[in-house]
């Protein structure tokens, strides 16, 4: 049980655990089909960050992966922690690592999309003071501090019939 002001809440560590380990596979995929990283390992377990990758030009990434279960045109933009982002920003500025933030879209048990933000590239963090969101997780509704980031500030890959991911769209490149 843990206590959220007030209100204690359950805590289903399987829903997050199987959630982990499926974003890995997917992280590790979409590196394998268009050659993202070198070498992707996953953070310490409670970590910030969810996993890092090595990029071809030896460049190291910290990312913060997402699995959503909805079609990826269902909303105008996509949310992040605000804490997320300024831990994987205060990254770049005091380690010189890439921030990515990847989200997976799976429908029906099928991923048919991802999008990569770099965050030094986004041009429009939304900021919204207090966001309605449904955790299964936690079985639970939230109010929580988040950031909304734009497509357009992200690159699009799509799963295609060869079960590959293959880019649709290029995102922003604001550096």
């Amino acid at each position: 049980l843990l206590r959220n002001g007030g209100r204690e809440r359950t805590m289903d560590r399987g829903y997050f655990d199987d959630n982990e380990t499926q974003d890995m596979l997917l992280l590790r995929k979409l590196s394998t089909d268009i050659g993202m990283f070198s070498t992707v390992g996953e953070c310490e377990k409670y970590s910030c960050a969810d996993a890092s990758g090595i990029t071809k030009d030896g460049k190291v990434a910290i990312v913060e992966l997402k699995n959503r279960y909805n079609e990826i045109q269902d909303f105008g933009d996509m949310f992040i922690e605000s804490k997320k982002v300024a831990y994987l920003l205060l990254e770049h500025i005091t380690k010189g690592h890439i921030p990515l933030y990847i989200n997976f879209f799976t429908v029906d048990g099928v991923t048919k999309h991802a999008a990569v933000w770099n965050l030094l590239n986004v041009t429009d963090y939304r900021y919204y003071a207090r966001v309605r969101t449904h955790s299964r997780g936690y079985q639970s509704d939230e109010h929580l501090e988040r950031f909304g980031l734009l497509y357009s500030d992200a690159w699009i890959y799509e799963v295609r019939e060869d079960n590959k991911f293959k880019l649709l769209k290029r995102g922003g490149t604001k550096r």
